[in-house]
């Protein structure tokens, strides 16, 4: 490729100026460091065939993006206290028709948020200096369903299942944050639930960051609390 493009309207990621070579036989496909431009900035792109621990095409890609231009993609997320930009890794599964029949395209992206400020009372905030692990996993399966979780750290670990609209969009219907480190599991009944253990949290701040805003019925209903502070 020397300039080319690729336009991605599913996935509303127009890839641009292109650059390198794209490897490929009856049995496998390979590029190592391919360039493009996506969302503002450049990324490196390496693709790969593995057949374990199941057959799929890996495309893992790396750039240093902001928060701003994350926005742009994942408008489902809220992403107004949180600034900066960091070294950001993806990688998107594509399995084969071979693999097995519950193999569904899945996506995962990282960062450690070096250079990202999160403005969110404590425990959970931090300074841009400050380097937290923080992960997104998309699943794509044919089914109207979907599911979308989060890890921060080792403070919040969050889930979230959506489904397909006949407008064309999609609602969240279900939801769990486990804060303290043990993972979050998706509901049985609709509604959002929370529970965990923390050693601090400023209750006094999250109490007026969370109040309802005017209006807002689309919120998912708080179906249980169970939640250990330590110290408040």
């Amino acid at each position: 490729f020397a300039g080319s493009s690729l336009d991605l309207q599913e996935w509303q990621i127009p890839l641009t100026d292109i650059q390198g070579s794209l490897n490929f036989t009856h049995r496998n496909i390979q590029a190592r460091r391919l360039k493009a431009k996506a969302l503002g900035s450049t990324v490196t792109a390496d693709i790969d065939t593995l057949s374990k621990p199941r057959n799929l095409t890996r495309i893992a890609v790396r750039s240093n993006i902001s928060t701003q231009q994350l926005a742009q993609r994942l408008s489902e997320i809220d992403f107004g206290l949180i600034s900066g930009r960091s070294e950001w890794s993806l990688s998107l599964d594509i399995p084969h028709s071979s693999a097995d029949a519950a193999a569904v395209p899945a996506l995962l992206l990282s960062s450690d948020l070096k250079g990202v400020a999160v403005d969110l009372p404590a425990p959970f905030g931090k300074v841009a200096e400050q380097a937290r692990n923080f992960v997104i996993g998309m699943e794509f399966p044919e089914s109207a369903s979907r599911s979308i979780t989060f890890q921060y750290g080792s403070l919040v670990n969050l889930v979230l299942s959506s489904q397909a609209e006949a407008g064309g969009g999609r609602k969240f219907t279900r939801g769990a944050l486990q804060l303290g480190g043990e993972p979050a599991k998706i509901p049985r009944a609709e509604g959002f639930e929370v529970g965990g253990r923390l050693k601090y949290l400023d209750l006094k701040a999250w109490a007026g960051l969370l109040q309802p805003e005017a209006g807002n019925s689309g919120a998912l209903p708080l179906n249980r609390l169970k939640l250990k502070v330590e110290r408040m």
